[in-house]
């Protein structure tokens, strides 16, 4: 019985002893490796960056294209027909260059309308002029007639007075005398007074016919502008851009035709992420790579729209451009858009952003991994981020993909 009862004791021993040492494992896996480290990653799946204290460069990456700072849209003053296309996109232009040639039939039509209206005009004037010339001799004509009479009929009645006042004629007859004299008078001075008026009244006709020949003229001229401007040139120096028309194509008025720029005054036209536009501003210097050479510049503009999830920048140049360099070429760069002085920084982590928390994991000196820790970022460009909060100069992190430790832990 003794030896029974010593036997139940013995393995029940053994079993708490197991129990214990279980319970052990179990805390030392748990809060020991927890604390301290996790479990053993094979080296070649981790990437580690060490922090480091200095001066930080933010650089935006932007690529684009050059384009003139002053460009010339050319569109159609008339509807017409595309007849020759002379020069086409990236032509070198001069001024009086020509780069298309129209054809309006409908216009050359009209030009002869109103060309056979002005002659007209000027014929009409000219009718007009003799048939006035001819108003006024015989008014004149009839002037000298009335006067040429009275003088008769003062002298007659001269007489009349002398044989009235010794009664050999009637009184009613030296009366008619009188009434005939004063008649004389009153016509002349109607005659004069109706050939001023017909003066003045020429002077507003022929006023009236100049309005009606400039009328006609400025037609005709206007008309005879549009037919030269058919032929499409060009008023300054620089560089064929872009041809909207093809050979034998319809156009209306105000349809565009071409956009010729400047060669001599180009800006550098660039597309930024939207999400690294918190760190533009104005006046932001830039350095382009253009043909090949790097070229300092300043942010000059900044387009406020949108679009494709990208902000336009404009970037004038500080000093020359190469040869090489013309509107449409397609350029990269970047633009320096923070320094921070004498700061903590360390690679990228993989999924870190700029001004965010996010959770690291620390590298300790005998390899073991830390549990992963708060980390507070800052300023970021490709390569480095800041470090804001939660890691020293010297520490060393995990910066690739954590997603296995992730999961252990």
């Amino acid at each position: 019985m003794d030896v029974y009862k010593k036997t139940i004791s013995r393995k029940k021993v053994i079993a708490s002893v197991l129990f214990v040492i279980a319970i052990l494992y179990v805390y030392f896996r748990v809060f020991i490796s927890s604390s301290d480290e996790l479990y053993d990653i094979p080296a070649n799946e981790m990437i580690t960056g060490v922090v480091q204290r200095g001066d930080l460069e933010v650089r935006l990456d932007a690529y684009g294209i050059l384009k003139s700072n002053s460009r010339r849209l050319l569109t159609s003053h008339s509807d017409a027909v595309v007849e020759e296309i002379i020069l086409k996109p990236g032509s070198l232009v001069s001024i009086g260059s020509t780069i298309l040639k129209l054809q309006s039939p409908e216009l050359k039509e009209t030009q002869q309308r109103l060309h056979q209206h002005y002659l007209s005009s000027i014929a009409n004037k000219r009718h007009l002029k003799l048939e006035q010339e001819q108003e006024l001799l015989e008014e004149n004509l009839n002037l000298v007639k009335l006067t040429s009479k009275q003088k008769t009929v003062e002298f007659n009645s001269l007489e009349v007075d002398k044989l009235a006042e010794k009664g050999i004629i009637s009184k009613f007859k030296h009366l008619e005398m009188v009434a005939e004299r004063e008649e004389i008078k009153t016509l002349i001075q109607i005659s004069k007074l109706k050939l001023n008026k017909m003066k003045a009244s020429h002077e507003e006709a022929m006023e009236i016919e100049d309005v009606k020949i400039a009328q006609a003229k400025a037609d005709l001229v206007a008309i005879e502008d549009k037919i030269d401007r058919l032929t499409v040139t060009v008023d300054s120096s620089g560089i064929v851009q872009e041809l909207y028309v093809d050979l034998g194509q319809s156009v209306k008025v105000g349809d565009k035709l071409a956009t010729v720029s400047k060669s001599d005054d180009l800006i550098a036209s660039l597309s930024i992420s939207q999400t690294q536009a918190v760190n533009l501003n104005l006046g932001l210097q830039a350095e382009i790579d253009v043909g090949g050479q790097i070229i300092r510049g300043e942010i000059v503009r900044i387009d406020p729209a949108v679009k494709n999830g990208t902000i336009t920048v404009e970037v004038e140049f500080s000093s020359q451009l190469p040869s090489a360099a013309r509107p449409s070429l397609a350029i990269e760069g970047q633009i320096i858009a923070l320094q921070v002085k004498d700061t903590l920084f360390v690679s990228r982590p993989l999924n870190s952003n700029p001004n965010s928390k996010n959770f690291i994991f620390k590298v300790n000196k005998d390899n073991s991994i830390s549990r992963p820790e708060e980390v507070e970022f800052g300023a970021a460009n490709n390569t480095y981020i800041e470090i804001i909060k939660g890691l020293e100069q010297g520490d060393k992190v995990i910066i690739s993909n954590t997603h296995k430790l992730q999961e252990m832990y």
